[in-house]
């Protein structure tokens, strides 16, 4: 075995050299070389490194540049092509990864000799992407003023690329919430500079085996929008407002606006038989029409969806703009603020025109506090020296700012503002400052095959209480951050999720929405081999998807179904559809288990998980009811070369790859093997 994986690695080194080589001496001519510039590959690990990979990319110099999702084949083929690689990580400031990151690391630490002798050449420059949640639990200080805390957090990356021999050769970070198109294309530059210096150029000879490459030839830069000074436009109509100034979005996050799909909803409804939507017990299915761009959803896909802040609280940022509720259907655009000049495109934050009420409700975070960029902007134009002052201490103290954007209060915009005793902000600077309203993400419920016009989506409502905010609220007045005596109002004691409560409570049809789609690593095997789906509540999005298609398919292997939540008569989702798609098998009757009444029945089994039935009743949980079935469990995978997929929270997903670990012969590292090969797969959250 050691003698064919040496044999292996050979030809692979071998073949790199022949193909126009990454070995030593193999650089082409420099003439040749000079014709065109270096192809670059943002590699992406992480639904929000692709987001900014795709940003990078927009204005990345020359133009010759692709981004693609990372994984061991996609840097192993860049090596071959001999393109700059740039690996962008999403991580947060606490040291955790995403899911992507995290497999990419696993990856690279089971890779086989032949990949790792082409990876030896790798040079790549590393980009942090900051993985946020504004407006959740998730809250945390400005990734700007944590840059080194975000690096480190891609680390096990970066060493376990280093381990193979690889180097990198400049570091870089991003927050989607702050960056702007000007930051992203001094990030380009940064990283051409670290490529060319830390690669040879075109006459000089290679190093480390790595071939010379030729600077690339100087390209005019397309043309680009200007970062003028904005100002503020309103008028009662439309053509009150005059021609718009053509635009682009001015930061990663504006570009989601621009370029999103508006959707209609086409119903909304309930799935829990006993829902609470005070206690945040809601679950809502929505189905949005697929027009646009969105009509190329995919089965197990994700839907980046813009949600809508509560009207209360469009309300009281109307009234700290020193506006009326009046003033909402008034419509808005921007202007450069020292006039025109032809030809001019500028930056806009959001589309115009739009009303104030669209503005506020969509394109600005009503539900977080300030970021520290826009503290910085307005600190210096508050109506109170006071308020001023505590602004200042609150930006020189790092720990003060991460409680007051921390998960133990919560605190909205209106709130903070109000706590803080200002009572008027202008118009145009807080539109132009207020952090911009970030898309969440949903892993689709629907098949493109029994539904191609329609998206389902399966949402709970995120919530939880909130007992320590007048702790922090204290510790923020002693800081000198927020001034004595002050106090979030009394209805603050639960947070609810922005998007979530929108969908589950206040959504209704008809409503328009901007949404995008992007696939997912949740697919079904090209063969026909048993599938095993693992979910607890809104974690069997996805599976009602899967089962959708399995019922227009052929397929013959075993297709079981795990699903948990707490008791059958209060959150038991999608029941009567869950049901009615298990096959009418062990009824007794072996006429009656071959008949199949109606619509296909796609489900080999289905496995019930409560885990509050009450009444002294033993609660289970999924990994409980996986563990009651290992025997077939362990044939379909094993045996049958079955998929498995897991859809929930982290806590549950985790339990479910331990115990799948006990059940599988080879134990964590089959599971790690597998999980590599794309046939475990887990989407997890929380």
């Amino acid at each position: 075995q050691e003698f064919a994986a040496a044999i292996a690695e050979a030809v692979a080194a071998a073949s790199i050299v022949a193909s126009g080589g990454l070995g030593e001496g193999a650089a082409a001519p420099a003439a040749a070389q000079q014709k065109a510039s270096r192809k670059t590959k943002i590699l992406c690990a992480g639904p929000e490194a692709r987001e900014a990979g795709g940003a990078l990319g927009d204005v990345w110099p020359g133009g010759n540049c692709t981004v693609e999702d990372a994984s061991l084949s996609t840097l192993a083929a860049a090596v071959q092509e001999r393109a700059q690689v740039v690996l962008a990580v999403e991580c947060d400031p606490e040291g955790n990864l995403s899911d992507a990151a995290r497999g990419l690391a696993a990856q690279l630490g089971a890779a086989p000799m032949g990949i790792r002798a082409t990876l030896r050449q790798l040079r790549f420059s590393l980009l942090a992407i900051a993985g946020t949640h504004y407006g959740n639990a998730g809250e945390r200080a400005s990734a700007n003023a944590m840059r080194e805390e975000l690096t480190r957090s891609a680390l096990p990356v970066v060493q376990a690329l280093q381990k193979l021999g690889a180097a990198c050769v400049t570091t870089s970070s991003l927050d989607l919430q702050d960056v702007e198109g000007d930051q992203l294309v001094e990030v380009c530059k940064s990283m051409q500079k670290a490529f060319s210096e830390g690669m040879p150029g075109a006459v000089a000879a290679p190093t480390n085996g790595y071939p010379a490459a030729a600077a690339a030839a100087p390209t005019a830069p397309p043309a680009a929008a200007s970062s003028v000074a904005l100002q503020l436009k309103m008028g009662p109509s439309v053509a009150a407002l005059g021609a718009e100034v053509a635009s682009e979005g001015s930061d990663v996050l504006a570009r989601f606006y621009f370029e999103a799909d508006t959707s209609k909803v086409l119903k909304v409804r309930e799935l829990r038989q006993s829902p609470d939507h005070e206690k945040g017990l809601a679950t809502a299915e929505v189905e949005l029409e697929a027009s646009g761009a969105l009509k190329e959803y995919t089965l197990g896909g994700t839907l980046q969806l813009l949600p809508e802040n509560d009207v209360v609280d469009v309300e009281a940022a109307v009234r700290l703009m020193g506006l009326s509720a009046a003033s909402l259907g008034q419509f808005i655009t921007w202007v450069p603020k020292d006039g025109m000049s032809a030809g001019m495109k500028i930056k806009k934050p959001f589309p115009t025109p739009c009303t104030l009420r669209e503005a506020l409700a969509r394109y600005c975070d009503l539900g977080r506090v300030p970021s520290k960029k826009m503290l910085s902007a307005l600190q210096p134009t508050l109506d109170s020296l006071t308020a001023r002052e505590h602004v200042a201490k609150l930006l020189a103290d790092a720990e003060a700012l991460k409680l007051l954007q921390g998960p133990a209060m919560c605190c909205k915009m209106h709130e903070f503002w109000e706590m803080l005793g200002v009572k008027k902000i202008d118009p145009t600077d807080f539109l132009l400052h207020c952090p911009r309203q970030k898309p969440r993400e949903f892993t689709i419920a629907s098949s493109p095959k029994a539904a191609p016009l329609r998206i389902t989506l399966c949402v709970s409502m995120t919530s939880h209480e909130l007992p320590d905010a007048p702790t922090s609220v204290k510790k923020l007045i002693e800081a000198g951050c927020l001034p004595a005596g002050a106090s979030l109002p009394a209805s603050h004691s639960r947070f609810y999720g922005t998007c979530s409560r929108w969908l589950a409570t206040r959504m209704k049809a008809g409503d328009v929405v901007l949404a995008k789609t992007r696939p997912s690593p949740l697919h079904l095997p090209a063969k026909d081999v048993p599938v095993i789906m693992i979910g607890s509540g809104a974690g069997v999005a996805p599976f009602r998807g899967i089962w959708e298609e399995l019922r227009r398919g052929k397929q013959a292997a075993p297709a079981a179904l795990f699903f948990g939540c707490r008791h059958p008569e209060q959150d038991w989702l999608f029941k009567e559809e869950m049901s009615s798609a298990v096959k009418l098998t062990n009824t007794g009757c072996g006429a009656l288990s071959k008949m199949q009444v109606g619509p296909k029945r796609p489900l080999s089994c289905l496995f019930t998980a409560f885990s509050r039935l009450g009444d002294g009743k033993e609660s289970k949980y999924v990994q409980h009811r996986l563990k009651e079935q290992s025997v077939s469990v362990k044939h379909w995978v094993e045996k049958m070369s079955g998929s498995v997929f897991i859809c929930g929270s982290s806590a549950m997903g985790n339990a479910v790859l331990d115990t799948l670990a006990e059940i599988l012969e080879g134990g964590r590292e089959t599971v790690d093997s597998l999980r590599k090969d794309g046939r475990i797969v887990a989407e997890m959250w929380g």
